[in-house]
């Protein structure tokens, strides 16, 4: 998703937006790849839906997704802008 709001604040014009929006969302969806929030929202419904799903799994998975986000976030963020202001 952060790849998503680079590349929609790079294109000029809206048909681009909207298909980089497409693409990159239709790229998670299909790929079966796991998103944060998505994750979140799916573990709060099970949270609500089954009772083996206690509220000490709930918060356990949300401060391990955090921090995989934030650590994970810094790092790759952090390889990105190093690439780009790096001298050749």
């Amino acid at each position: 998703m952060g790849l998503l709001s680079w590349l929609v604040a790079s294109a000029q014009e809206t048909i681009s937006r909207l298909f980089m929006i497409v693409l990159v969302t239709a790229t998670i969806g299909i790929g079966g790849l796991h998103h944060s929030i998505v994750g979140s929202i799916e573990v709060f419904v099970g949270l609500l839906i089954d009772p083996t799903i206690v509220i000490k799994d709930y918060l356990g998975f949300e401060v391990i997704s955090i921090l995989g986000n934030a650590l994970g976030g810094v790092f790759f963020v952090g390889i990105l802008k190093y690439g780009q202001r790096r001298p050749l």
